[in-house]
C-alpha cells in the first residue's frame, strides 16, 4: 500500500471514531496539542490551526476540528 493511500485510512478510520463518539456527546470540535511532525494526518483529519502550546518538547502546534 502506498504512503499516501496508508494515511488516508488512517485519518478515515481515526476521524470516523472519534467524530462519530464526540457527535454523539453532543461536542461541537475537538482541539488538540499536535505532534509537528505529523502536520499532514491533521491536514488530512481536517484540523485547522488555532495557535501554539508550550510542552516539555518545545513549542507545538494547537489545531481544531470542527464536529459536523
Amino acid at each position: 500500500m502506498a504512503p499516501w493511500a496508508r494515511l488516508a485510512h488512517t485519518v478515515a478510520v481515526s476521524r470516523l471514531g472519534i467524530v462519530g463518539v464526540l457527535r454523539a456527546q453532543g461536542v461541537r470540535c475537538l482541539e488538540v496539542t499536535a505532534n509537528p511532525c505529523a502536520q499532514g494526518f491533521y491536514r488530512a483529519a481536517g484540523f485547522v490551526d488555532c495557535g501554539t502550546a508550550e510542552t516539555d518538547f518545545g513549542t507545538a502546534p494547537r489545531k481544531r476540528l470542527t464536529i459536523h
